[in-house]
Protein backbone atom coordinates (compact mmCIF):
# COMPACT_ATOMS: atom_id res chain seq x y z
CA UNK A 1 0.00 0.00 0.00
CA UNK A 2 2.68 1.98 0.80
CA UNK A 3 4.53 1.48 -2.37
CA UNK A 4 1.27 2.57 -4.92
CA UNK A 5 0.73 5.66 -2.14
CA UNK A 6 4.45 6.63 -3.12
CA UNK A 7 3.95 5.74 -6.47
CA UNK A 8 0.67 6.55 -7.34
CA UNK A 9 1.52 8.79 -10.21
CA UNK A 10 3.44 6.69 -11.80
CA UNK A 11 0.75 3.96 -11.36
CA UNK A 12 -2.07 6.20 -13.17
CA UNK A 13 -0.04 7.26 -16.15
CA UNK A 14 1.01 3.53 -17.13
CA UNK A 15 -2.75 3.72 -16.41
CA UNK A 16 -3.71 5.86 -19.15
CA UNK A 17 -0.89 4.97 -21.57
CA UNK A 18 -2.03 1.25 -21.55
CA UNK A 19 -5.97 2.16 -21.77
CA UNK A 20 -4.82 5.07 -24.53
CA UNK A 21 -2.55 2.53 -26.56
CA UNK A 22 -5.50 -0.51 -26.28
CA UNK A 23 -8.22 2.43 -27.58
CA UNK A 24 -6.07 3.68 -30.53
CA UNK A 25 -5.40 -0.07 -31.69
CA UNK A 26 -9.20 -0.60 -31.48
CA UNK A 27 -9.88 2.84 -33.80
CA UNK A 28 -7.02 1.35 -36.20
CA UNK A 29 -8.51 -1.80 -36.71
CA UNK A 30 -11.83 -0.37 -37.69
CA UNK A 31 -10.54 2.64 -39.75
CA UNK A 32 -8.42 0.10 -41.81
CA UNK A 33 -11.70 -2.14 -42.30
CA UNK A 34 -13.20 0.49 -43.45
CA UNK A 35 -10.39 1.48 -45.74
CA UNK A 36 -10.30 -1.64 -46.87
CA UNK A 37 -13.71 -1.61 -47.85
CA UNK A 38 -13.82 1.93 -49.77
CA UNK A 39 -10.94 0.99 -51.70
CA UNK A 40 -12.74 -2.04 -53.07
CA UNK A 41 -14.35 -0.45 -56.09
CA UNK A 42 -11.15 1.33 -56.96
CA UNK A 43 -9.21 -1.29 -57.83
CA UNK A 44 -11.69 -3.62 -58.92
CA UNK A 45 -11.35 -0.57 -61.63
CA UNK A 46 -8.13 -0.73 -61.68
CA UNK A 47 -7.73 -4.58 -62.59
CA UNK A 48 -10.57 -4.02 -65.39
CA UNK A 49 -8.34 -0.93 -67.19
CA UNK A 50 -4.69 -3.39 -66.64
CA UNK A 51 -6.87 -6.05 -68.14
CA UNK A 52 -8.61 -3.89 -71.15
CA UNK A 53 -4.41 -2.36 -71.43
CA UNK A 54 -3.16 -6.34 -71.55
CA UNK A 55 -5.79 -6.99 -74.17
CA UNK A 56 -5.17 -3.83 -76.41
CA UNK A 57 -7.40 -1.63 -78.44
CA UNK A 58 -11.01 -2.88 -79.44
CA UNK A 59 -10.31 -3.21 -82.48
CA UNK A 60 -14.57 -3.95 -83.16
CA UNK A 61 -16.20 -1.49 -81.68
CA UNK A 62 -13.42 1.19 -83.12
CA UNK A 63 -14.23 0.08 -87.07
CA UNK A 64 -18.17 -0.08 -85.95
CA UNK A 65 -17.98 3.69 -84.60
CA UNK A 66 -16.03 4.53 -87.39
CA UNK A 67 -18.68 3.18 -90.03
CA UNK A 68 -21.47 4.97 -88.22
CA UNK A 69 -19.14 8.02 -88.73
CA UNK A 70 -19.28 7.24 -92.39
CA UNK A 71 -22.39 6.58 -92.50
CA UNK A 72 -24.09 9.78 -91.48
CA UNK A 73 -21.58 11.47 -93.23
CA UNK A 74 -23.09 9.74 -96.28
CA UNK A 75 -26.49 10.37 -95.61
CA UNK A 76 -25.85 14.30 -95.11
CA UNK A 77 -24.45 14.38 -98.19
CA UNK A 78 -26.93 12.38 -100.01
CA UNK A 79 -29.65 14.61 -98.26
CA UNK A 80 -28.38 17.41 -99.60
CA UNK A 81 -27.50 16.19 -103.42
CA UNK A 82 -31.51 15.26 -103.07
CA UNK A 83 -32.06 18.87 -102.71
CA UNK A 84 -29.79 20.42 -104.74
CA UNK A 85 -31.19 18.46 -107.55
CA UNK A 86 -34.52 19.65 -106.33
CA UNK A 87 -33.55 23.42 -106.62
CA UNK A 88 -32.13 22.28 -109.96
CA UNK A 89 -35.44 20.55 -110.94
CA UNK A 90 -37.50 23.30 -109.91
CA UNK A 91 -36.18 26.83 -110.11
CA UNK A 92 -35.02 26.51 -113.67
CA UNK A 93 -32.79 29.61 -114.85
CA UNK A 94 -34.49 32.38 -117.58
CA UNK A 95 -32.58 31.79 -121.09
CA UNK A 96 -32.41 33.43 -124.67
CA UNK A 97 -31.49 32.81 -127.80
CA UNK A 98 -28.56 35.44 -128.72
CA UNK A 99 -26.29 35.55 -131.49
CA UNK A 100 -27.30 31.95 -132.62
CA UNK A 101 -26.79 30.17 -128.98
CA UNK A 102 -28.68 30.18 -125.88
CA UNK A 103 -27.93 31.94 -123.32
CA UNK A 104 -28.98 31.28 -119.80
CA UNK A 105 -29.62 35.04 -117.79
CA UNK A 106 -27.37 33.57 -115.04
CA UNK A 107 -24.57 32.65 -114.58
CA UNK A 108 -23.25 36.49 -115.75
CA UNK A 109 -20.51 35.17 -118.45
CA UNK A 110 -18.21 37.84 -118.49
CA UNK A 111 -16.79 36.67 -122.16
CA UNK A 112 -20.28 37.14 -122.76
CA UNK A 113 -20.18 40.63 -125.20
CA UNK A 114 -23.64 40.80 -125.64
CA UNK A 115 -24.93 41.11 -122.58
CA UNK A 116 -26.96 44.20 -122.77
CA UNK A 117 -29.61 42.08 -125.59
CA UNK A 118 -30.19 39.85 -122.80
CA UNK A 119 -31.32 42.70 -120.16
CA UNK A 120 -33.16 44.16 -123.07
CA UNK A 121 -34.89 40.09 -124.11
CA UNK A 122 -35.38 39.78 -119.83
CA UNK A 123 -38.40 41.65 -118.90
CA UNK A 124 -40.70 40.26 -121.67
CA UNK A 125 -39.89 36.95 -121.75
CA UNK A 126 -40.39 37.59 -117.60
CA UNK A 127 -43.80 38.68 -118.15
CA UNK A 128 -44.44 35.77 -120.51
CA UNK A 129 -43.58 33.47 -117.28
CA UNK A 130 -46.05 35.55 -115.24
CA UNK A 131 -48.80 35.24 -117.54
CA UNK A 132 -47.94 31.15 -117.76
CA UNK A 133 -48.05 30.89 -114.49
CA UNK A 134 -51.88 32.42 -114.33
CA UNK A 135 -52.90 30.13 -117.14
CA UNK A 136 -52.41 27.27 -114.62
CA UNK A 137 -54.94 28.52 -112.20
CA UNK A 138 -57.61 28.26 -114.72
CA UNK A 139 -58.80 32.03 -113.53
CA UNK A 140 -61.07 34.34 -114.52
CA UNK A 141 -61.08 38.01 -113.50
CA UNK A 142 -64.42 40.19 -112.71
CA UNK A 143 -66.53 41.50 -115.80
CA UNK A 144 -65.66 44.76 -117.26
CA UNK A 145 -67.50 47.96 -117.95
CA UNK A 146 -67.49 47.65 -121.81
CA UNK A 147 -68.81 43.88 -120.68
CA UNK A 148 -71.48 45.26 -118.41
CA UNK A 149 -72.91 47.99 -120.81
CA UNK A 150 -73.03 45.15 -123.78
CA UNK A 151 -75.00 43.29 -121.06
CA UNK A 152 -77.50 46.09 -120.64
CA UNK A 153 -77.96 46.59 -124.30
CA UNK A 154 -78.76 42.94 -124.49
CA UNK A 155 -80.99 43.03 -121.92
CA UNK A 156 -83.19 46.07 -122.96
CA UNK A 157 -83.09 44.47 -126.44
CA UNK A 158 -84.75 41.48 -125.01
CA UNK A 159 -87.14 43.19 -122.67
CA UNK A 160 -88.15 46.08 -125.99
CA UNK A 161 -89.85 43.93 -129.23
CA UNK A 162 -88.93 46.10 -132.64
CA UNK A 163 -92.52 45.90 -132.86
CA UNK A 164 -93.36 48.00 -128.93
CA UNK A 165 -89.93 50.17 -128.78
CA UNK A 166 -92.05 53.00 -128.10
CA UNK A 167 -93.92 51.75 -125.35
CA UNK A 168 -92.58 52.88 -121.66
CA UNK A 169 -92.48 49.55 -119.59
CA UNK A 170 -93.49 50.31 -115.67
CA UNK A 171 -92.06 48.13 -113.45
CA UNK A 172 -95.21 48.78 -111.54
CA UNK A 173 -97.41 46.53 -113.92
CA UNK A 174 -99.28 49.12 -115.01
CA UNK A 175 -97.84 48.50 -118.46
CA UNK A 176 -99.08 45.04 -120.33
CA UNK A 177 -95.87 42.79 -121.76
CA UNK A 178 -95.46 40.30 -123.52
CA UNK A 179 -94.59 36.77 -122.22
CA UNK A 180 -90.48 36.97 -123.02
CA UNK A 181 -90.83 40.06 -121.22
CA UNK A 182 -92.68 38.47 -118.04
CA UNK A 183 -90.65 35.54 -118.27
CA UNK A 184 -86.92 38.05 -118.04
CA UNK A 185 -88.72 39.78 -115.29
CA UNK A 186 -89.35 36.78 -113.40
CA UNK A 187 -85.77 35.11 -113.78
CA UNK A 188 -84.18 38.64 -112.51
CA UNK A 189 -86.64 38.69 -108.98
CA UNK A 190 -85.82 35.12 -108.51
CA UNK A 191 -82.35 35.40 -108.83
CA UNK A 192 -80.22 34.33 -105.74
CA UNK A 193 -78.65 37.61 -104.13
CA UNK A 194 -74.96 37.45 -104.96
CA UNK A 195 -72.51 37.04 -101.80
CA UNK A 196 -70.39 39.55 -100.27
CA UNK A 197 -72.86 43.00 -101.79
CA UNK A 198 -74.82 42.04 -105.02
CA UNK A 199 -78.31 42.51 -102.81
CA UNK A 200 -81.94 41.87 -104.80
CA UNK A 201 -83.79 45.09 -106.97
CA UNK A 202 -86.72 46.41 -105.01
CA UNK A 203 -89.92 45.55 -107.22
CA UNK A 204 -90.22 48.97 -108.20
CA UNK A 205 -86.74 50.78 -109.34
CA UNK A 206 -85.49 53.01 -111.95
CA UNK A 207 -85.04 51.22 -115.96
CA UNK A 208 -81.70 51.76 -116.26
CA UNK A 209 -80.75 51.26 -112.52
CA UNK A 210 -82.76 47.80 -112.83
CA UNK A 211 -81.45 46.80 -115.80
CA UNK A 212 -77.90 47.85 -114.76
CA UNK A 213 -78.07 45.55 -111.53
CA UNK A 214 -79.60 42.56 -113.87
CA UNK A 215 -76.96 42.63 -116.10
CA UNK A 216 -73.95 42.60 -113.03
CA UNK A 217 -75.40 39.69 -111.49
CA UNK A 218 -75.80 37.69 -114.92
CA UNK A 219 -72.05 38.78 -115.61
CA UNK A 220 -71.15 38.28 -112.01
CA UNK A 221 -71.85 34.70 -112.43
CA UNK A 222 -71.11 33.76 -115.44
CA UNK A 223 -67.82 34.84 -115.07
CA UNK A 224 -67.22 33.11 -111.75
CA UNK A 225 -67.85 30.02 -113.46
CA UNK A 226 -65.40 30.75 -116.56
CA UNK A 227 -62.46 29.56 -113.94
CA UNK A 228 -61.52 28.47 -110.70
CA UNK A 229 -60.18 30.94 -109.10
CA UNK A 230 -60.13 35.02 -109.51
CA UNK A 231 -56.98 36.28 -110.08
CA UNK A 232 -56.00 39.23 -111.63
CA UNK A 233 -52.96 40.47 -114.23
CA UNK A 234 -51.01 43.64 -113.33
CA UNK A 235 -52.26 45.21 -116.62
CA UNK A 236 -55.90 45.17 -114.64
CA UNK A 237 -55.14 47.15 -111.78
CA UNK A 238 -55.76 50.32 -114.08
CA UNK A 239 -57.96 51.93 -116.57
CA UNK A 240 -57.17 50.65 -120.23
CA UNK A 241 -57.89 54.62 -121.51
CA UNK A 242 -60.02 54.72 -124.19
CA UNK A 243 -61.93 51.74 -124.81
CA UNK A 244 -63.99 51.09 -121.60
CA UNK A 245 -61.72 47.74 -120.67
CA UNK A 246 -60.92 48.67 -116.87
CA UNK A 247 -61.88 45.64 -114.43
CA UNK A 248 -64.12 46.88 -111.69
CA UNK A 249 -61.78 46.09 -108.81
CA UNK A 250 -58.83 47.74 -107.07
CA UNK A 251 -57.06 44.46 -105.56
CA UNK A 252 -53.26 43.81 -105.92
CA UNK A 253 -51.74 41.56 -108.90
CA UNK A 254 -49.11 38.99 -109.44
CA UNK A 255 -45.73 40.37 -108.32
CA UNK A 256 -43.95 42.60 -111.21
CA UNK A 257 -40.31 42.60 -110.32
CA UNK A 258 -39.19 44.87 -113.59
CA UNK A 259 -42.20 47.59 -113.13
CA UNK A 260 -39.89 50.96 -114.35
CA UNK A 261 -40.61 51.88 -118.01
CA UNK A 262 -36.50 51.99 -118.70
CA UNK A 263 -34.26 49.22 -120.21
CA UNK A 264 -31.26 50.43 -117.84
CA UNK A 265 -32.15 46.95 -115.62
CA UNK A 266 -28.83 45.33 -113.78
CA UNK A 267 -28.05 42.30 -113.25
CA UNK A 268 -29.05 42.11 -109.91
CA UNK A 269 -32.38 43.60 -110.81
CA UNK A 270 -32.66 40.62 -113.41
CA UNK A 271 -31.75 38.22 -110.06
CA UNK A 272 -33.79 39.63 -107.73
CA UNK A 273 -36.87 39.12 -110.61
CA UNK A 274 -35.59 35.32 -110.90
CA UNK A 275 -35.90 34.89 -107.76
CA UNK A 276 -39.36 36.37 -107.39
CA UNK A 277 -40.31 33.97 -110.22
CA UNK A 278 -39.65 31.07 -108.15
CA UNK A 279 -41.10 32.14 -105.29
CA UNK A 280 -44.04 33.10 -107.44
CA UNK A 281 -44.26 28.89 -109.12
CA UNK A 282 -44.01 27.67 -105.53
CA UNK A 283 -46.93 30.03 -104.48
CA UNK A 284 -49.02 28.77 -107.39
CA UNK A 285 -48.58 25.32 -107.28
CA UNK A 286 -49.45 24.99 -104.00
CA UNK A 287 -52.79 26.84 -104.89
CA UNK A 288 -53.13 24.61 -107.71
CA UNK A 289 -52.57 21.61 -105.74
CA UNK A 290 -55.16 22.73 -102.83
CA UNK A 291 -58.06 23.38 -105.24
CA UNK A 292 -57.60 20.12 -107.55
CA UNK A 293 -57.63 18.36 -104.03
CA UNK A 294 -60.80 19.98 -102.68
CA UNK A 295 -62.67 20.16 -106.05
CA UNK A 296 -62.46 16.26 -106.40
CA UNK A 297 -64.95 16.13 -103.34
CA UNK A 298 -66.98 18.96 -104.62
CA UNK A 299 -70.48 18.20 -104.78
CA UNK A 300 -71.62 18.13 -108.21
CA UNK A 301 -74.02 21.20 -108.14
CA UNK A 302 -71.10 23.45 -107.34
CA UNK A 303 -69.16 24.86 -110.88
CA UNK A 304 -66.34 27.65 -110.84
CA UNK A 305 -64.75 29.70 -108.18
CA UNK A 306 -67.81 28.16 -106.21
CA UNK A 307 -66.06 24.69 -105.80
CA UNK A 308 -62.78 26.07 -105.37
CA UNK A 309 -60.58 26.37 -101.90
CA UNK A 310 -58.92 29.34 -102.91
CA UNK A 311 -61.55 31.61 -104.45
CA UNK A 312 -59.36 34.50 -105.04
CA UNK A 313 -55.62 35.16 -105.19
CA UNK A 314 -55.18 38.81 -104.54
CA UNK A 315 -51.53 39.39 -104.92
CA UNK A 316 -47.93 38.34 -104.18
CA UNK A 317 -45.22 40.49 -102.96
CA UNK A 318 -41.27 38.68 -102.95
CA UNK A 319 -39.69 41.22 -100.49
CA UNK A 320 -36.26 40.55 -101.18
CA UNK A 321 -33.48 38.50 -99.60
CA UNK A 322 -32.60 38.88 -95.79
CA UNK A 323 -29.21 39.66 -95.31
CA UNK A 324 -28.62 40.21 -91.37
CA UNK A 325 -30.38 38.64 -88.31
CA UNK A 326 -29.54 36.41 -85.24
CA UNK A 327 -31.85 33.66 -83.88
CA UNK A 328 -29.95 33.03 -81.00
CA UNK A 329 -30.42 36.89 -79.83
CA UNK A 330 -33.98 36.39 -78.76
CA UNK A 331 -37.11 37.67 -80.89
CA UNK A 332 -37.25 41.39 -78.98
CA UNK A 333 -33.90 41.90 -80.61
CA UNK A 334 -33.61 40.22 -84.28
CA UNK A 335 -32.29 42.62 -86.33
CA UNK A 336 -33.40 42.08 -90.22
CA UNK A 337 -32.95 43.74 -93.55
CA UNK A 338 -34.12 43.42 -97.06
CA UNK A 339 -32.35 43.34 -100.38
CA UNK A 340 -34.90 44.47 -102.81
CA UNK A 341 -34.98 46.84 -106.07
CA UNK A 342 -38.34 48.49 -104.99
CA UNK A 343 -37.46 50.61 -101.92
CA UNK A 344 -41.40 50.60 -101.21
CA UNK A 345 -40.38 46.83 -100.17
CA UNK A 346 -38.53 48.21 -96.80
CA UNK A 347 -42.08 49.63 -95.41
CA UNK A 348 -42.73 46.26 -94.30
CA UNK A 349 -41.29 45.03 -90.94
CA UNK A 350 -39.64 41.88 -91.07
CA UNK A 351 -41.20 38.44 -89.23
CA UNK A 352 -39.31 37.57 -86.03
CA UNK A 353 -40.36 34.16 -85.48
CA UNK A 354 -37.11 32.30 -87.04
CA UNK A 355 -34.72 34.80 -87.31
CA UNK A 356 -33.19 33.09 -90.17
CA UNK A 357 -30.79 34.67 -92.57
CA UNK A 358 -28.58 34.33 -95.44
CA UNK A 359 -25.52 32.66 -94.14
CA UNK A 360 -23.24 29.53 -95.86
CA UNK A 361 -25.54 26.71 -95.79
CA UNK A 362 -28.64 28.79 -97.39
CA UNK A 363 -29.87 32.07 -98.78
CA UNK A 364 -33.55 33.23 -97.16
CA UNK A 365 -35.95 35.15 -99.25
CA UNK A 366 -38.66 36.54 -97.51
CA UNK A 367 -42.15 37.14 -99.03
CA UNK A 368 -46.30 37.29 -98.63
CA UNK A 369 -49.76 36.45 -100.23
CA UNK A 370 -52.92 37.50 -100.28
CA UNK A 371 -55.93 35.13 -100.65
CA UNK A 372 -59.50 34.98 -100.30
CA UNK A 373 -60.29 31.43 -98.46
CA UNK A 374 -63.14 29.65 -96.41
CA UNK A 375 -60.97 28.63 -93.31
CA UNK A 376 -61.32 25.03 -93.16
CA UNK A 377 -58.56 25.45 -95.92
CA UNK A 378 -56.13 26.97 -95.13
CA UNK A 379 -54.04 24.44 -92.91
CA UNK A 380 -54.46 22.42 -96.59
CA UNK A 381 -52.93 25.08 -98.26
CA UNK A 382 -49.79 25.76 -95.48
CA UNK A 383 -49.11 22.17 -95.89
CA UNK A 384 -48.95 22.39 -99.52
CA UNK A 385 -46.94 25.50 -99.78
CA UNK A 386 -44.73 23.81 -97.13
CA UNK A 387 -44.24 20.84 -99.20
CA UNK A 388 -42.84 23.05 -102.67
CA UNK A 389 -39.76 23.48 -101.22
CA UNK A 390 -37.96 24.80 -98.59
CA UNK A 391 -40.86 26.74 -96.91
CA UNK A 392 -41.85 28.27 -93.52
CA UNK A 393 -44.97 30.33 -92.70
CA UNK A 394 -43.62 33.10 -90.47
CA UNK A 395 -46.84 34.80 -90.09
CA UNK A 396 -50.89 34.85 -90.87
CA UNK A 397 -53.05 37.71 -91.23
CA UNK A 398 -56.86 36.85 -91.39
CA UNK A 399 -59.66 39.68 -91.50
CA UNK A 400 -63.48 40.06 -93.23
CA UNK A 401 -62.93 40.15 -96.96
CA UNK A 402 -64.60 44.14 -98.26
CA UNK A 403 -67.79 43.24 -99.71
CA UNK A 404 -67.83 43.37 -103.54
CA UNK A 405 -70.49 43.18 -105.94
CA UNK A 406 -68.23 41.94 -108.88
CA UNK A 407 -67.07 38.76 -106.86
CA UNK A 408 -68.82 35.92 -106.59
CA UNK A 409 -67.36 33.29 -104.03
CA UNK A 410 -70.27 30.65 -103.08
CA UNK A 411 -71.76 30.06 -100.62
CA UNK A 412 -69.24 29.62 -98.01
CA UNK A 413 -67.79 31.81 -95.64
CA UNK A 414 -64.56 33.36 -96.93
CA UNK A 415 -61.57 35.10 -95.10
CA UNK A 416 -59.03 37.19 -96.40
CA UNK A 417 -55.52 36.05 -95.18
CA UNK A 418 -52.02 37.31 -96.07
CA UNK A 419 -49.70 34.94 -95.59
CA UNK A 420 -45.79 36.04 -94.67
CA UNK A 421 -43.27 33.00 -95.30
CA UNK A 422 -40.27 32.23 -96.65
CA UNK A 423 -38.05 29.92 -98.90
CA UNK A 424 -34.70 28.68 -98.14
CA UNK A 425 -32.69 28.09 -100.95
CA UNK A 426 -29.35 26.19 -100.79
CA UNK A 427 -26.16 28.31 -101.41
CA UNK A 428 -24.26 25.49 -103.15
CA UNK A 429 -27.54 26.31 -105.59
CA UNK A 430 -27.50 30.12 -105.55
CA UNK A 431 -23.71 30.64 -105.17
CA UNK A 432 -22.49 27.63 -106.63
CA UNK A 433 -20.58 24.78 -105.67
CA UNK A 434 -16.77 24.82 -105.84
CA UNK A 435 -14.54 21.50 -106.29
CA UNK A 436 -11.94 21.64 -104.12
CA UNK A 437 -9.93 19.11 -106.04
CA UNK A 438 -9.95 20.56 -109.50
CA UNK A 439 -10.38 24.05 -108.34
CA UNK A 440 -13.02 24.83 -110.11
CA UNK A 441 -16.91 25.40 -110.22
CA UNK A 442 -19.20 22.63 -110.94
CA UNK A 443 -20.82 22.79 -114.09
CA UNK A 444 -23.69 21.57 -112.51
CA UNK A 445 -23.77 24.30 -110.39
CA UNK A 446 -22.06 27.40 -111.32
CA UNK A 447 -22.31 30.31 -109.26
CA UNK A 448 -25.96 32.11 -110.15
CA UNK A 449 -25.79 35.14 -107.77
CA UNK A 450 -24.06 38.25 -109.14
CA UNK A 451 -21.53 39.84 -107.45
CA UNK A 452 -22.67 43.37 -107.16
CA UNK A 453 -24.86 44.74 -104.42
CA UNK A 454 -25.77 40.74 -102.98
CA UNK A 455 -22.82 39.40 -102.89
CA UNK A 456 -20.97 42.54 -101.83
CA UNK A 457 -23.69 43.70 -99.39
CA UNK A 458 -24.10 40.52 -97.84
CA UNK A 459 -20.09 40.39 -96.59
CA UNK A 460 -21.10 43.94 -95.64
CA UNK A 461 -23.95 43.49 -93.82
CA UNK A 462 -22.92 39.60 -92.29
CA UNK A 463 -19.56 38.42 -93.14
CA UNK A 464 -19.72 35.52 -91.77
CA UNK A 465 -22.68 34.76 -94.54
CA UNK A 466 -20.01 34.45 -96.75
CA UNK A 467 -17.96 31.32 -97.86
CA UNK A 468 -14.68 30.81 -98.78
CA UNK A 469 -15.40 30.78 -102.27
CA UNK A 470 -17.78 33.53 -102.36
CA UNK A 471 -15.17 36.21 -101.44
CA UNK A 472 -12.40 35.10 -103.71
CA UNK A 473 -15.84 35.10 -106.59
CA UNK A 474 -14.11 37.83 -109.35
CA UNK A 475 -15.44 41.23 -108.37
CA UNK A 476 -14.55 40.94 -104.64
CA UNK A 477 -12.17 43.43 -103.36
CA UNK A 478 -10.14 41.95 -100.06
CA UNK A 479 -11.89 41.50 -96.81
CA UNK A 480 -10.76 44.54 -94.96
CA UNK A 481 -11.98 44.80 -91.52
CA UNK A 482 -14.02 48.46 -90.77
CA UNK A 483 -16.69 48.88 -89.17
CA UNK A 484 -19.35 47.88 -90.56
CA UNK A 485 -21.96 49.92 -92.44
CA UNK A 486 -25.70 50.14 -91.72
CA UNK A 487 -27.68 51.74 -94.79
CA UNK A 488 -27.42 51.10 -98.45
CA UNK A 489 -29.46 52.48 -101.13
CA UNK A 490 -31.40 48.84 -101.09
CA UNK A 491 -31.57 48.38 -97.70
CA UNK A 492 -34.12 48.70 -95.18
CA UNK A 493 -33.34 47.90 -91.18
CA UNK A 494 -36.30 47.15 -88.90
CA UNK A 495 -36.33 46.11 -85.46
Amino acid sequence: MNFLKENLFLVITAAVVIVGASAGLLLGRSMGAQSDTDSKPYISKAKEINSLASHGINKRGVEAKKRRVEDMRYQAETVADTFLRRNRRDHEVLSFGISGQTVPAFPVDPEFKDRETLRQLFPEKYRREIASLLKTLKRTVPPTTKEIDEEMARITAGAMPAEKKEEKINYAGSATRNDRDRRDRDRFDDRREIRHGSARPSKVVDVKSDIGRQALINLVVRQSEKGWIYADEEQDKTSDSGRGESRLTTGGAMYVALKRNTLDYSDDDLWMAQVGLWVQKDIINAINLTNEQVRKTASRKQTGVAASAVKRLMNIDVRGFVLGGSADSGATTTVLQYANIDSAKGDKTPPRLTGRACNKLYDVVHYDFTVVIPMRYLLRLQRNLMAQNYHTILELSIIKPVQSKVYYYGTDSVMKVTIVGEMLMLTDWTRGRWDKETKTWDKDYPPLMPVEDFLKNIREMNPDALRDEDNKRKGLSPIIKTKTKTKTSKFRRRR
